[in-house]
């Protein structure tokens, strides 16, 4: 006698319908955010379907009420459709994946472009002077060897200890100490008969006593640590810089011929 097979349906718990719901609500929630996504003219097609279709789905007189702001006041589809493309349109206007494309506002651009990589350490200076010494010229020179050949851009940064200037001292301030000794070691990079190294590739920054490597510094061993300049390597290109400067040149050419 063949066994009988007891037929099993399938059961379906609840929960299966509210996360069918949940991924529904996500997808026109995505398809909302896809349609906005780049901005649009207040006139257009596109804008006047993108109103409609949110008015039915969040609010309007007459259809389910208006949405409610933070503090409490409503706020209609249209004006919220204007809002997000507004927003989009601000931003579109200064940022773009195609190099060289000006926004609204040229005079922003960025600096410092890429990480910097400190060269050889510090050149150690003795205390409230900014001359190279024998041992500073010694580090330098180990320095060359390493971006001799290179297309990227070197920073020059000066440092000074926090202890006050002597009475008499050829420099006002710490800043000034800090740029005299970032100086010196962009003077000898970029002698010929020394370092060698194309004057365009460097660039010098001071930070005076900002940004001391020992802090707080009791003595004196703490304080030469501090005085110091770094020669660092940066991921900015040479190339980068001459792109930006050549039709700069030209545009202050034509506008000195023309006055």
């Amino acid at each position: 006698m063949a066994k009988q097979h007891k037929e099993v349906g399938h059961n379906i718990g609840p929960w299966l319908l509210t996360y069918a719901d949940m991924v529904t609500l996500m997808l026109g929630c995505f398809v909302m955010l896809a349609s906005m996504s780049e901005p649009v003219k207040k006139d257009s097609e596109r804008y006047r379907q993108a109103v409609q279709s949110i008015q039915r789905a969040f609010g309007l007189p007459g259809w389910f009420g208006n949405t409610t702001g933070q503090q409490g006041s409503k706020v209609t589809a249209e004006q919220l459709v204007e809002a997000v493309a507004a927003k989009a349109e601000e931003l579109a206007a200064t940022h773009s994946n195609e190099k060289g494309l000006p926004g609204r506002d040229s005079a922003v651009k960025t600096m410092y472009v890429g990480p910097q990589y400190a060269i050889g350490g510090a050149v150690p200076f003795d205390e409230n002077s900014a001359v190279l010494s024998d041992s500073a010229k010694n580090d330098l020179r180990k320095i060359v060897d390493q971006i001799r050949g290179l297309t990227m851009k070197v920073e020059i940064v000066g440092h000074t200890s926090k202890v006050p200037l002597p009475k008499g001292s050829p420099y006002r301030d710490h800043w000034d100490l800090s740029s005299a000794r970032a100086r010196a070691v962009l003077d000898w990079l970029s002698d010929p008969t020394q370092g060698g190294i194309a004057s365009n590739r460097l660039r010098l920054c001071a930070c005076g006593s900002t940004q001391p490597l020992r802090d707080p510094a009791y003595n004196r061993t703490d304080w030469t640590f501090n005085d110091r300049v770094e020669v660092l390597l940066t991921e900015a290109l040479v190339s980068d810089y001459e792109e930006v400067a050549a039709p700069m040149s030209t545009a202050w050419d034509g506008t000195a011929a023309s006055n």
